[in-house]
């Protein structure tokens, strides 16, 4: 009986790691074609996910957008894209984050260039938060393989004690 207890624990931790990527892991996109004169932006994952679109005519550029850190001892300072248009800011990332700052900076950068250069066909951004849903998933999934794999190596050893 305990020996099915820790199996089937260790099948809800596997799971809880495979819903915890499928919600943290995401991938936000800009795209924008002058052609056709429509900017998308998509705040991508798996359990969760907006799209929003607007002129291109409306885009006046980007800048990042800092959050203040969480506690006065901290010196982390999470940022996030925010794409400027003629009716308001519109965040290119859901999250702010401390990870891939010259990512950023860079796209950043590109948005304004676009925004400056009326004979730039198109934009394609990307920016990938798969790493804080896999660190997360991954440690309550191996968590669950280890309890499921010890339950297995321990049937022998706990069905000779009296």
């Amino acid at each position: 009986m305990k020996l099915m207890v820790i199996r089937v624990a260790g099948v809800l931790f596997m799971l809880g790691g495979v819903f915890l990527y499928a919600l943290l892991a995401e991938v936000d996109t800009v795209s924008c074609d002058r052609a056709t004169d429509v900017c998308v932006v998509t705040r991508g994952a798996t359990l969760r996910g907006s799209t929003q679109s607007f002129a291109v005519a409306d885009l006046t550029g980007a800048e990042l957008e800092t959050e203040a850190p969480q506690n006065r001892r901290s010196k982390t300072v999470n940022s996030r894209v925010v794409l400027q248009t003629k009716k308001g800011p519109v965040a290119f990332m859901q999250w702010f984050t401390n990870v891939a700052p010259g990512e950023m900076a860079e796209q950043v950068a590109a948005v304004n260039r676009y925004a400056a250069t009326p004979s730039t066909a198109r934009l394609d951004l990307q920016h990938s938060e798969r790493v804080g849903g896999l660190v997360g998933g991954g440690v309550l999934l191996l968590g669950g393989l280890g309890l499921v794999v010890s339950s297995v190596l321990l049937k022998p050893i706990l069905s000779r004690a009296p």
